[in-house]
């Protein structure tokens, strides 16, 4: 076995074990519009993990804004987890693009492979924390009961529509939940959800342009 470190919610350190067989690291490259939490664990939310989330704030650290520059996370990752993406928008619906490099050199992107839902939490702005680890363990666990995952929108690979995040594949989209792709949908809790199958490493897709969205 191997121990694996990491900070739950509330800044506790924590030590989990994972097999060293079935285990494998993945490099993660993560931003959302505007806020996000990252988690791993099972399909209904059990063993949930909490690896991090990005900056408080309009502002980026680094970039103009939070979502500018994606934030860097190694995770540990074992066949069945699911990969999870926890969102909310200031202002607008919830997006997120990233990229998941593994450590057998296969990747995998946000696309319109994954799926999303609504958690029962509004009313969040730049400065909000979120739920408690718990809670968004049962979050997932009544949407997969209810079988209430929905397809994304996979909108644009990194760079075509909105500007380009830097260090993100430009093979990656960026997904919304489209039945509330609305623009008017802030401080509404999104999860987003993926199983992460891997795949050898594919050529970055060919941008067409950097062009920075309105009231992003």
């Amino acid at each position: 076995m191997i121990a694996r470190l990491f900070f739950a919610s509330f800044g506790v350190l924590a030590l989990v074990t994972v097999s060293a067989v079935d285990a494998e690291q993945i490099t993660c490259h993560v931003t959302a519009d505007n806020h996000y939490g990252l988690y791993v664990g099972g399909e209904g939310g059990e063993g949930l993990q909490f690896y991090g989330r990005n900056e408080y704030g309009w502002g980026g650290a680094p970039g103009e804004h939070n979502w500018n520059v994606a934030e860097v996370w190694d995770i540990q990752f074992v066949s069945g987890d699911f990969v999870y993406v926890v969102a909310w928008d200031d202002f607008g619906a919830a997006g997120v693009v990233g990229d998941f490099g593994f450590s057998s050199g296969d990747s995998a992107f946000t696309d319109e492979t994954w799926v999303s839902a609504l958690a029962p939490v509004t009313g969040l702005d730049s400065y909000s924390e979120l739920p408690p680890v718990d809670s968004i363990g049962g979050f997932i666990a009544e949407i997969e009961a209810a079988g209430g995952w929905l397809p994304v929108v996979a909108d644009a690979h990194n760079g075509e529509v909105w500007e380009l995040i830097p260090n993100v594949s430009t093979s990656a989209k960026w997904i919304w939940l489209g039945e509330y792709d609305t623009f008017d949908d802030d401080g509404i809790l999104f999860i987003f959800r993926s199983p992460l199958s891997g795949s050898p490493t594919a050529t970055e897709h060919e941008s067409w342009g950097a062009v920075k969205a309105l009231f992003r």
